[in-house]
């Protein structure tokens, strides 16, 4: 009985080290992302009631504007609530026809309107702040510039039962003008006394590529295992075609066809 109990450790371990490798490259790549440290927090969103407030823009979606700043931490102001705003950093804008813009808000000349500066050669371009759905910070340069990521990791010990219980999670994902990618990973190893065992991890990803108008490409993939439900090794990947039918500051509709395979 020890003799069998020592192998099934002995096993798990192997498994265990293949398991937690890719999540734990993803959780080293997700640490140097020059993307996760913050920017200078050097925007500055003006109210209507003339309250001024700066920060760093993170996201606005759905009528809220994600602001981080130094002395309230991280604030969601709500985007008809705002005149004016101006960021140093090279935000992509998104308007409710599907039109995208891509620059740096300067001071604008009258409250309600975004002055886009999309770079030395091109003049100025004046948007409107109510027909704006979403921005989001794209990072220029080399391909590590542009990453972000995240990394998570638990442990749970029962004594009574000598049970075990890691989890190790980590992402990695990156926006450009034209297109959008993530890769997640996620590890559960779980152990008792008794030398009973279970291992899940999954591995998926999502690829998104943008065209004018509302229409976009999308695939996907994904690697999953589950021994307590005695699935070794489960892969999926496919690919379709979608678009976006309502896009506003309350609400997002969007269809797509698509093929998934089961190899």
């Amino acid at each position: 009985m020890t003799t069998s109990s020592s192998r099934k450790r002995s096993a798990s371990r192997d498994v265990v080290r293949h398991a937690v490798l890719p999540v734990l490259l993803l959780a080293w790549l997700a640490c140097l992302c020059p993307a996760a440290l913050a920017a200078p927090k050097t925007d500055v969103v003006v109210l209507i009631n003339g309250d001024h407030i700066t920060g760093e823009v993170k996201s606005l979606e759905y009528n809220q504007l994600k602001l981080s700043t130094d002395h309230m931490g991280t604030i969601y102001i709500e985007w008809d609530k705002i005149a004016s705003l101006q960021s140093s950093q090279y935000l992509l804008l998104e308007r409710t026809d599907g039109t995208r813009y891509y620059g740096q808000l300067v001071a604008a000349d009258g409250d309600s309107t975004l002055q886009v500066a999309r770079s030395v050669d091109e003049p100025v371009v004046s948007v409107d702040m109510a027909v704006v759905v979403r921005a989001q910070p794209i990072e220029g340069g080399d391909f590590i510039n542009r990453l972000d990521g995240y990394v998570s990791a638990g442990l749970d010990i029962a004594k009574a039962s000598d049970r075990r219980s890691i989890d190790l999670a980590g992402g990695l994902s990156a926006r450009t003008r034209a297109r959008a990618w993530s890769l997640d990973g996620s590890v559960n190893l779980t152990d008792d006394s008794a030398g009973d065992t279970s291992e899940r991890y999954q591995l998926q990803g999502n690829y998104r590529q943008f065209h004018r108008d509302r229409n976009f490409y999308l695939g996907f993939g994904s690697f999953e295992r589950n021994t307590e439900l005695d699935l070794n090794l489960r892969t999926m990947m496919g690919g379709g075609y979608g678009r976006y039918f309502v896009q506003n500051n309350h609400a997002e509709w969007l269809a797509g066809l698509g093929l998934g395979v089961l190899p």
